[in-house]
């Protein structure tokens, strides 16, 4: 069978996001755990296992540049294949049933963290803050090693999976959290008049007007483009990569014919996947 890389442990919103993603999918897969989104990269890169996913964007909190960072040394035969978003719900639970106030510290993901911020800085107003690789990370750590006062901000699930209590649930600044997850594999994706194709490049040194030439193809073209952001290079101060996100599939001859342009306009070019646009699995 198959194998079905997320980040753990269990009680993660990747396996929550994977448990709803294999619901709609007729193939069936042994899934596996990895400790860390580097994990998750390098077991599909040794064919550990067939398919990753992996968290991509939050609507509060903007895209998640460890996954962003890795995608751009990903081996060629393997892409951006499917994508899912799901509603993030985040709860803050402890090992006892203790008051907000008498919070001293909270262990969680930095994106859950932020998610957070008003109602931490609202209701646990001393706790200090502590990042964790993962949320089900968290509580397990603070299960195992016993810490009374506490708490870890994640997924309700976590209660029954390490015994913990939920002090309070629904804790996130906005209500309409949501979390786009995509999927890595070597599979080769058709055409659905509903896709998204994804990108990364980088401008040609000292070349005025170079960024503006490029998104110009798609302009002209009337491509529709659903993401901009940038990412430093991280060689040299004040070089950026740049991931875009267009309206089309790969092999649609309009947008084929603009990403061989772009290519020739670019000092670095990837081509990241075509996939469907994914729904909301509210």
């Amino acid at each position: 069978m198959n194998k079905f890389g997320y980040l753990g442990p269990q009680g993660t919103f990747s396996q929550f996001a994977l448990k709803k993603y294999l619901e709609n999918v007729s193939e069936r897969f042994n899934t596996i755990q990895c400790g860390s989104i580097l994990q998750l990269y390098n077991a599909i890169k040794d064919n550990d296992v067939n398919k990753i996913i992996v968290p991509y964007e939050n609507s509060v909190e903007g895209a998640v540049n460890t996954s962003l960072d890795h995608l751009i040394n990903l081996d060629d035969s393997l892409s951006i294949t499917d994508e899912i978003i799901i509603p993030i719900e985040q709860s803050i639970l402890a090992k006892q049933p203790i008051s907000l106030d008498k919070v001293s510290d909270i262990f969680s993901h930095p994106q859950p963290i932020a998610q957070c911020q008003n109602f931490i800085n609202t209701h646990c107003i001393n706790a200090k803050l502590h990042n964790v690789v993962s949320t089900a990370r968290a509580a397990k750590l603070i299960q195992e090693d016993n810490l009374t006062y506490s708490a870890v901000i994640g997924h309700e699930s976590l209660a029954d999976i390490y015994s913990l209590n939920i002090i309070k649930r629904q804790i996130n600044d906005k209500k309409n959290n949501c979390t786009r997850f995509v999927i890595i594999s070597k599979d080769k994706t058709l055409p659905t008049n509903n896709d998204l194709t994804s990108i990364v490049f980088s401008t040609i040194k000292d070349t005025p007007g170079s960024l503006y030439a490029i998104l110009g193809e798609f302009a002209k073209s009337n491509i529709n483009l659903t993401k901009i952001l940038s990412r430093p290079r991280k060689n040299l101060l004040g070089e950026y990569l740049f991931f875009i996100e267009a309206e089309g599939h790969r092999s649609d001859k309009k947008l084929k014919e603009i990403l061989s342009r772009v290519k020739k306009k670019s000092s670095f070019f990837k081509w990241l996947g075509s996939y469907k646009r994914g729904e909301n699995h509210a």
